[in-house]
């Protein structure tokens, strides 16, 4: 079933990837999550489907904003976090940002 598949993963090119791992090793310190990398979305996925879907229903109000549209782009952020939280985690800081990041978001779809 398409929920059984992630709705979105991070690729890392093999070479960076090594190259980062065995320098964590001889430096005795976590790796750093490399900038370069690919984000692979599974279009399929029923979560990726109705964040379209949100998206597509975006009515701009007064401010020039779209409630569904900011709450579509909230989306993609977190599934973009779970992607890269499934690949490799988040040091504190990121850690920090993944969590404020998630209470702004579950918050506005309690609203």
């Amino acid at each position: 079933t398409p929920e059984s598949v992630p709705p979105a993963m991070v690729l890392l090119p093999e070479a960076m990837r090594r190259l980062q791992e065995m320098t964590a090793m001889m430096q005795q310190q976590s790796m750093e999550f490399p900038e370069e990398h690919v984000l692979v979305i599974n279009t399929s996925h029923p979560l990726i489907e109705n964040i379209y879907q949100l998206s597509q229903s975006s009515i701009i109000q007064g401010s020039g904003e779209s409630p569904s549209g900011e709450t579509a782009k909230m989306l993609c952020q977190h599934v973009y976090d779970l992607a890269v939280m499934a690949q490799q985690g988040f040091g504190a800081q990121g850690m920090k940002s993944f969590v404020e990041r998630s209470n702004k978001m579950l918050t506005r779809l309690t609203k």
